[in-house]
């Protein structure tokens, strides 16, 4: 049985897209997927299931989320191993002058491929800092993700891939749990 995370794309944010966790929590096990666990209640959920392909859990869970809940969102899948990478690659080792909460995970839905930095740059805080990699953005918004315009929308626009944002708190924890 493999483990796995899907993080859910704009679920439960600015009070938008509203899931109550418990019902995303049986609807996963109605489409047969094991152990499901969520955590917090920004649209991350821990299971276990036989199917190895991504794509075709993504869909089935994309179909019964839409079914029980009439909405359609994106979902990122991601084993233990692949968020353990991700987490790996950030570029700051050293948070203790640093708030976590303001340290933040875009993980890409794709490789990007031709980035739109001119954009980006336009819309960055002098304080505000980014790191990028195949799978993820980097940020840290001292200010915080609220009084920042580095969106995950202009992210989407400027590196032509979706992307679903978390906190390096939510990121951690998840990552203790699975």
């Amino acid at each position: 049985m493999n483990s796995y995370i899907s993080l859910l794309k704009g679920v439960n944010v600015g009070g938008n897209r509203k899931l109550n966790m418990k019902e995303v929590k049986s609807a996963y096990e109605t489409i047969g997927l094991k152990d499901v666990k969520t955590v917090l209640q920004s649209g991350n959920i821990l299971f276990k299931s036989d199917v190895n392909d991504t794509a075709v859990l993504e869909n089935k869970i994309r179909m019964q989320l839409n079914k029980t809940f009439g909405i359609d969102t994106d979902i990122l899948i991601l084993t233990k191993e692949t968020l353990q990478q991700i987490i790996d690659k950030c570029p700051w080792k050293d948070f203790s002058n640093m708030n976590t909460s303001h340290v933040f995970i875009l993980f890409l839905f794709q490789k990007p491929q031709n980035i739109d930095k001119a954009l980006i740059e336009s819309k960055r805080k002098d304080n505000e800092e980014l790191h990028y990699t195949d799978n993820a953005v980097f940020m840290h918004c001292p200010d915080g993700m609220a009084d920042s315009k580095l969106t995950t929308t202009l992210f989407e626009k400027a590196l032509g891939a979706k992307n679903t944002a978390r906190n390096w708190n939510t990121a951690g924890k998840i990552l203790s749990l699975i």
